[in-house]
């Protein structure tokens, strides 16, 4: 899963070229709308610039177009094992402030919640920003933790498990809340389905148990699935006596703002 953009307090989801018909109102000398489409490109622009590869875009907009709200999938290459998002929210009436975050799952929601880990923009006011500077910056340092949690990914692929094992791990995970118990038999089902079980394959069997859940608690779940394998106790990584990789920032950190 990456990221999701959750409608059911009013916004209608649009396409991206829909966008360029939602003009920005006129600016003040305190407030300066900046039109929906110049933010879109903007973020779109940069993640390119970077050799980042897109690949998914929502958007949706409330009170006659006033309020924005998306999500953008991106990856560094066509084969990446996942991929990481920017989640956004902002307003051309001044009742909500523009917020970019970066993470490897963002949620979005009409109902202004956003989850995620880094945020790279909170500005109450556009007026005297350089979105675009803030961005990159923004970008940067999302990169330079990008690369603890490709490390989090490649030491969970090789910490393989026995099946005693992987049963302990998933009470583990049910009695601490990290798995919901209604999802006994499809995780249990998917994670001994596999020939050889690691701590990767029961993070994929347990997402994919996930999406038949509501939108907010799979979100949920998988933030605090996350959490819970890396706070394992030591196991053995190809010989080695250690835990299971370096803190994975982007599920470590669930940031509500």
């Amino acid at each position: 899963m990456a990221s999701q953009l959750i409608t059911h307090r009013g916004a209608v989801r649009i396409s991206k070229s829909q966008l360029y018909d939602i003009p920005a109102p006129p600016a003040t000398t305190t407030f300066r709308p900046v039109k929906h489409s110049d933010l879109v490109n903007l973020l779109t622009d940069h993640l390119r610039e970077r050799h980042f590869l897109i690949t998914k875009e929502e958007y949706a907009v409330q009170n006659q177009g006033l309020l924005l709200f998306g999500v953008i999938d991106f990856a560094k290459r066509q084969s990446d094992v996942h991929t990481a998002s920017i989640g956004f929210s902002t307003s051309n009436n001044k009742s909500l402030s523009l917020r970019i975050m970066t993470a490897a799952r963002v949620c979005v929601c009409d109902n202004l919640m956003m989850s995620g880990s880094s945020i790279i923009i909170k500005r109450k006011h556009t007026k005297g920003l350089n979105i675009g500077t803030a961005l990159s910056e923004g970008l940067d340092r999302y990169e330079a933790e990008l690369v603890s949690f490709n490390r989090t990914i490649e030491t969970w692929q090789r910490a393989f498990l026995t099946d005693e094992e992987a049963k302990s791990l998933l009470l583990d995970g049910f009695k601490a809340g990290a798995l919901p118990l209604k999802l006994f038999h499809p995780i249990t089902s998917g994670v001994f389905k596999t020939p050889v079980i690691s701590l990767w394959s029961v993070h994929n069997a347990c997402t994919t148990a996930f999406k038949e859940l509501a939108p907010r608690p799979q979100f949920d779940y998988t933030m605090k699935l996350g959490r819970f394998l890396d706070g394992n106790p030591e196991r053995t990584v190809d010989g080695d006596d250690r835990a299971g990789g370096e803190e994975a920032e982007y599920y470590a950190a669930d940031a509500l703002v």
